[in-house]
């Protein structure tokens, strides 16, 4: 705040708990929507659960839930995870910007005072981007993509998704959101076989519509309907004991 002040900008209290209020709820929203994405994904798509358990198998077994440490040893969650913010971003145009100046783009004159959107859902499913069958949802096409989002954000080859915008002023919450994702990611595949839901009265899997989107600034899937089975007892043993390990841990903050 003292900053602010002495550049002649200065924040009021109030100012600064609603900039901080609103950081937590674009989080947080950004970051349930992501998820409902993944889990619709992962619903339709069983061949990416599968491969990712074998991974989790190896490193994780059924006696402990994967954590952070286990990043490294575990590149297919990072692939499913980047994936996921490709096939169905959650901010589909990202946020709108102001031009600086007078500028040309192939051709196209654009004037000061522009209001310029990065089309994030129309990049991510262009072939020419270097996206092969991009509505298609297949992790596999980031195998060579080990590192985190931040990581690619300096890079001349920031080509893998943007999901958090680009430029100097792309998403600050790339360093946690993508953690994020990945924690409740490797989790969720690890602890459940995540099935389409089942008509009670055929029989029959209810199929999941992939498109069908709420529309919006944000990007989120519209109410539907899924199945969580717990892969084993073994699994259920270890989440119940880790629940409980946790409660004790955060009692104090209570």
């Amino acid at each position: 705040m003292d900053e602010y002040s002495e550049k002649g900008m200065p924040m009021t209290q109030h100012a600064l708990d609603q900039l901080f209020g609103e950081l937590v709820e674009g989080g947080a929203e950004t970051t349930s929507s992501s998820m409902l994405t993944m889990i619709l994904a992962l619903a339709k798509n069983p061949w990416v659960q599968e491969k990712a358990k074998k991974q989790l198998d190896e490193v994780c077994g059924s006696g402990r839930m994967p954590i952070w440490a286990d990043f490294g040893k575990l590149p297919y969650i990072n692939s499913i995870v980047k994936e996921g913010m490709r096939w169905r971003p959650a901010v589909a145009t990202g946020l709108p910007r102001r031009t600086a100046t007078d500028d040309w783009y192939e051709g196209m004159y654009i004037p000061k005072g522009s209001t310029v959107f990065l089309p994030t859902w129309a990049v991510h499913h262009t072939e020419t981007e270097g996206y092969d069958n991009p509505f298609i949802f297949n992790p596999d096409r980031y195998i060579d993509h080990h590192k985190l989002a931040n990581d690619y954000a300096g890079t001349n080859n920031f080509a893998h998704h943007y999901g958090y915008g680009a430029g100097r002023r792309m998403c600050p919450g790339i360093h946690l959101a993508e953690r994020n994702q990945w924690r409740i990611v490797s989790k969720l595949i690890w602890a459940f076989e995540i099935k389409e839901a089942v008509d009670p009265k055929t029989g029959k899997a209810i199929p999941l519509d992939p498109e069908d989107y709420a529309s919006g600034l944000l990007h989120c899937p519209n109410p539907y309907k899924v199945i969580f089975k717990p892969r084993s007892q073994a699994h259920i043993a270890t989440i119940i004991r880790e629940m409980e390990q946790s409660t004790k841990d955060l009692a104090p903050f209570e």
